[in-house]
C-alpha cells in the first residue's frame, strides 16, 4: 500500500466514523498538497494558494469560491487513484477557469490543460455533452479505436 493509499484508507475511516453526514470531516491539506505536487509539480501553485481542500460524506463535491475550498467526496476516494486524480483536476479547473465558466469552454480548456490525457474519459461521464464538444472521447471509444489501429 502506497503513501496516496494510506491516505484514502485513513479518510475513508475518519469519514465512516462520523456521526454528522455532510460535515467537513478530514482537513486534505496535509497530504493532498504533496500528491498534487507528485502529479503536477508546482505548476498549480498559483492557483490553490490560500483554497483548502476538504473530504466530505456528500453526493457530490463543490468549489466554493468565496469561502476557498473544494469538497472531495469520500466515494471518489474509494474509486481508487485514477478517478481521484481526474476528480482533484477537475475541481481545480473550477479554480482556474473562475466562477461564471461553470463547465463551459473556458473550465474545458483549464481541465484540458491539467488533467493527464489519459484521465480525460471520466469527464465523459460525468458532462458528456460539455467532454464532447472539447473533444474528449469515452473510454469506450478510445478502445474501440485502439483495437481498430491494432
Amino acid at each position: 500500500m502506497d503513501d496516496f493509499d494510506s491516505m484514502i484508507s485513513e479518510m475513508v475511516s475518519e469519514v465512516r466514523c462520523t456521526k454528522t453526514p455532510r460535515k467537513r470531516v478530514a482537513h486534505l491539506d496535509y497530504v493532498l498538497r504533496e500528491h498534487i505536487a507528485d502529479t503536477w509539480g508546482n505548476r498549480l501553485d498559483k492557483y490553490i494558494d490560500g483554497w483548502k481542500f476538504y473530504v466530505v460524506d456528500q453526493t457530490r463535491g463543490w468549489c466554493k469560491y468565496k469561502n476557498k475550498y473544494i469538497t472531495i467526496p469520500v466515494w471518489v476516494l474509494r474509486k481508487g487513484r485514477d478517478f481521484g486524480i481526474y476528480y482533484i483536476a477537475h475541481e481545480i479547473a473550477h479554480i482556474i477557469s473562475g466562477h461564471g465558466a461553470k463547465h463551459g469552454h473556458k473550465f474545458m480548456r483549464a481541465f484540458r490543460t491539467i488533467c493527464p490525457e489519459h484521465l480525460q474519459h471520466y469527464e465523459t461521464e460525468y458532462k458528456p455533452a460539455h467532454a464532447a464538444a472539447a473533444g474528449i472521447a469515452s473510454k469506450a471509444s478510445e478502445d474501440a479505436l485502439t483495437a481498430f489501429m491494432d
